[in-house]
């Protein structure tokens, strides 16, 4: 078995969420000397804890040398009474040491002692590193160091600040972490942040950032522990090994190659520490080391759940991503996205909730019946929508996801108005879109052309309606017939009266004077309401039917003097008139088809009863006069019943 082969260790069986210190796997290589290891010290403890090399080292090289000298200058130093620590109780214990609660008494005060559990030169050498890191990096976030003792039994032993609290992977449980707690998780991670900045700006790269090395004080103090496998970029490792804790790793830590280490290689631990928070567990947890070591190398990016934030979920991909170059360059940007969440905390959760708004107004807007409530509820969710996002977009102008769904929102209301043909509202809405959309322009367009189509056709049934409403000159349509109907009886009470005084014959004279009255009548009451009577056609036709019809009247009874008519011809003849005219007359006056028809009998009476011309002539007089005036009011109580009814709807 080669030297290479004695050094290195199986990995088989390991903890992968446990760290991996560079003297877990090997030993101090040298050409002139020769070391010797204890078998099997990996079983375990390896993942557990930071773990030690061979409990024996026969040889020493020169380096070793000089590093025994400078322990033997700090026994010395450790001699002054000033310095005695009473220890007490064990209060925290790990691969390599063992942390003792301590009673100093210059100055009076507790604190804690971390020595070695077993005593070698080469686990002194990493836990007096340790220390001297920790105490060149004064940082709120970094424990004190207060000194360094040498004790000839225990070797080195470190002087700390006591610090009493729960690590992160304790108070996590396991369970991923949702509002208030994660906020405040958050803040933890960017207090470890300023730490680790404080550290690079040092030339320092911590390459064991995890929720375990996270501690939280009792009076909400944050704390990065375990600086253990800290790289110092100015001091080249004597050792090139892989450490870490592979549950967290990033793959160039695998590559043991100093120079691939750098400030991106903490970036991936702060990312993959961010996906525990957010998910309850460690990025690889695999069940072998093996298996987790070879997914640390393909480093494939995670696909988060829908209830773990979108925005954080994507910084963790972004900060392990497996080519440091697509990583943040620092870890003062990681900070800034962190900061930048937690400062838009507020405008992500409005986004979120009118997110959820906005699925149920889409999936209200397509339903196909949209009822009076359905409406409001719709016009109730866009309003709560768009709310949120835009005060989501003014607490966080960069708010992702805001303006494409605001964009969608809008959408889906201009198709809401478009669906029930709301042009003026869609077109008002319009100038609110974001984004210009083809689509919606194209059926707007074609809406508009629909209305207008509508609109033509609307008014030219209003202008029909005008024309042919008998509302519109009902009242001068009864004044002209009461008009002619009280001329018609004053008539025939006159005719009655001659008749009884005088020779009851009827002559052409006497039918020129009685029935030129008429038109006489008509055209009195066709002037003075003229404006009204004449501008519809309803009142047009009466006027033309019953004042053309009665001027007829003069004609018949002209032609008859001038031809040597008899009475009873002219009335004959006039009799048709009255036929013909309300025939005419029909439907301008819905009783007109009763009076033409009661005129055809007497007409047709006449003919074959020359002597009752007369008679039928003031019976068709004085049926046409009161059935005129019936559908004259007969229709107001129509209009009447109309109106009532419509002020009830």
């Amino acid at each position: 078995m080669n030297e290479d082969q004695k050094n290195t260790r199986d990995l088989k069986g390991m903890d992968p969420t446990h760290t991996i210190h560079h003297y877990d796997l090997y030993g101090l290589k040298s050409s002139s000397k020769k070391t010797f290891y204890t078998e099997d010290l990996l079983e375990s403890r390896l993942l557990n804890t930071t773990l030690q090399v061979g409990d024996e080292l026969t040889e020493l090289d020169e380096e070793t040398d000089i590093f025994l000298q400078e322990i033997s200058n700090l026994q010395a130093l450790s001699e002054n009474p000033s310095h005695s620590i009473k220890l007490k109780e064990i209060i925290g214990k790990g691969g390599m040491g063992v942390v003792f609660l301590g009673e100093q008494h210059l100055p009076n005060r507790d604190v804690a002692v971390k020595r070695l559990i077993n005593q070698t030169p080469i686990l002194s050498k990493a836990l007096l590193e340790e220390a001297m890191t920790m105490g060149a990096l004064e940082h709120p976030n970094i424990i004190p160091v207060h000194s360094v003792h040498m004790s000839t039994t225990h070797g080195p032993e470190v002087i700390m600040k006591r610090v009493q609290g729960d690590n992160m992977k304790d108070l996590l449980g396991g369970v991923p972490l949702k509002e208030d707690g994660l906020r405040k998780s958050l803040q933890v991670l960017i207090q470890v942040c300023h730490a680790i900045e404080f550290a690079h700006s040092k030339g320092i790269i911590h390459r064991d950032i995890k929720p375990e090395n996270i501690m939280i004080g009792a009076f909400g103090e944050t704390y990065l522990l375990d600086w253990g496998i800290a790289l110092h970029k100015s001091i080249p490792p004597s050792i090139n090994t892989i450490v870490g804790t592979p549950a967290y790793m990033a793959p160039e830590m695998l590559k043991k190659k100093p120079d691939l280490i750098d400030e991106r290689t903490d970036v991936f631990l702060l990312g993959a520490t961010l996906h525990e928070f957010i998910t309850g567990k460690p990025r690889y947890t695999h069940k072998s080391i093996t298996e987790a070591l070879i997914a640390v190398e393909e480093a494939i990016p995670y696909t988060y759940p829908c209830e773990a934030p979108a925005y954080l979920a994507n910084l963790c991909n972004l900060c392990c991503s497996k080519n440091p170059q697509e990583r943040p360059s620092s870890v003062a940007k990681v900070r800034l996205k962190l900061e930048n969440y937690l400062s838009q905390h507020e405008a992500y959760k409005l986004r979120d909730a009118a997110l959820e708004k906005l699925q149920k107004l889409i999936e209200a807007n397509q339903q196909d019946l949209k009822s009076a409530e359905q409406q409001i509820t719709i016009h109730k969710l866009f309003g709560e929508t768009r709310f949120g996002l835009e005060q989501a977009l003014r607490l966080a102008p960069n708010c992702e996801g805001c303006e494409s769904a605001i964009q969608k929102t809008i959408e889906t209301m201009l198709q809401f108005h478009i669906n029930l043909e709301h042009y003026h509202e869609a077109k008002r809405l319009l100038s609110a879109l974001p984004e210009p959309n083809p689509k919606i322009d194209l059926q707007l367009k074609e809406l508009l052309a629909l209305l207008t189509r509508r609109e033509r056709q609307a008014h030219k049934l209003i202008r029909l309606e005008e024309r042919y409403d008998r509302n519109f000159v009902s009242k001068e349509r009864f004044l002209m017939i009461g008009f002619l109907g009280g001329t018609v009886f004053l008539v025939i009470i006159a005719a009655v009266i001659y008749d009884s005084i005088y020779n009851p014959i009827i002559t052409p004279q006497r039918l020129l004077i009685t029935t030129g009255t008429l038109p006489l009548a008509i055209l009195v009451t066709a002037f003075r309401s003229r404006h009204t009577l004449l501008k519809n056609d309803i009142g047009i036709r009466t006027f033309l039917c019953l004042g053309l019809g009665s001027g007829c009247f003069v004609i018949t009874a002209l032609a008859g003097l001038k031809l040597g008519w008899t009475g009873n011809t002219i009335m004959l003849f006039d009799l048709m008139i009255v036929f013909l005219s309300f025939g005419c007359a029909y439907p301008a006056i819905r009783t007109a088809g009763y009076i033409a028809f009661f005129a055809f009998l007497m007409t047709v009476t006449s003919i074959i009863f020359p002597s009752w011309t007369h008679t039928g002539f003031i019976l068709s007089a004085i049926v046409s006069i009161p059935l005129t005036l019936f559908d004259l009011t007969k229709e107001d109580v129509e209009d009447t019943d109309n109106s009532i009814s419509s002020k009830k709807t």
